[in-house]
């Protein structure tokens, strides 16, 4: 038999009605997640004059930057190395705007890391001393796009200058949805650094200049989801 507009009609009420009488989807409960891990860390920075160019790279003044990052089961390396060609009278730029004719002109960028396993990283506040050992990779591209055009040996060590301090770094926020948490409590120190990349030594010349610092932390984090 052919239906009629309003036997359509009735059909289609019908159905409205069960699906009004149909109770609701219940939302799930939340879920919550908590952790905790250790880690260290430590940097370096420094400036190489080398006029002779005994070490072999563009320019004459090699400012440099050294970044160590540890948690159980990874450690990660990161940095670069800036070459300046400095002719008399000339300084570093400092980013504040110099005429270009007083500072130095950057030549090339060297780009800092390693491979997993290759280096080891020890960071012991207590004692107030750090260590890097290991075999970096030098890259001429950041973004791990670049050819590698060197894997120095690195023997990098940090010793406490003025004591350690302690800290407190905490982090929140919250989507309405999700929301996370996260409370650093750690001990750091200021630090003279010594030993060599490669062929760079950083206490070798009377005219080296460095300094650094070395962190432990232990970070507790929870984040939420509504069901």
């Amino acid at each position: 038999m052919k239906r009629t507009p309003l036997a359509v009609l009735a059909v289609l009420a019908a159905a409205s009605t069960a699906l009004a009488a149909a109770p609701a989807a219940v939302a799930g409960p939340p879920s919550s997640t908590a952790s905790k891990t250790t880690g260290g860390q430590a940097s370096a920075q420094w400036t190489e004059v080398d006029l002779g160019n005994v070490l072999g790279f563009p320019g004459n003044t090699h400012v440099g930057y050294l970044g160590v990052y540890q948690q159980p089961g990874f450690t990660g390396v990161y940095g670069d190395v800036k070459d300046f060609q400095c002719e008399p009278g000339q300084s570093l730029p400092t980013g504040h705007g110099e005429p270009a004719g007083d500072t130095c002109a950057l030549v090339g960028v060297r780009f800092i890391t390693a491979d997993q396993g290759a280096v080891v990283f020890t960071s012991d506040t207590r004692t107030g001393t750090a260590s890097l050992t290991g075999q970096l990779k030098v890259k001429n591209g950041g973004h791990g796009d670049g050819e590698v055009v060197g894997r120095p040996p690195a023997d990098v060590r940090w010793t406490s200058v003025g004591g350690a301090y302690s800290f407190t770094r905490t982090e929140s926020w919250s989507d309405g949805t999700s929301s996370y948490s996260s409370r650093v409590r750690g001990t750091g120190f200021e630090a003279d650094v010594s030993g060599a990349i490669g062929a760079m030594g950083f206490t070798d010349d009377a005219d080296d200049v460095s300094d650094g610092s070395a962190e432990n932390w232990r970070e507790t984090s929870r984040s939420r989801t509504r069901g």
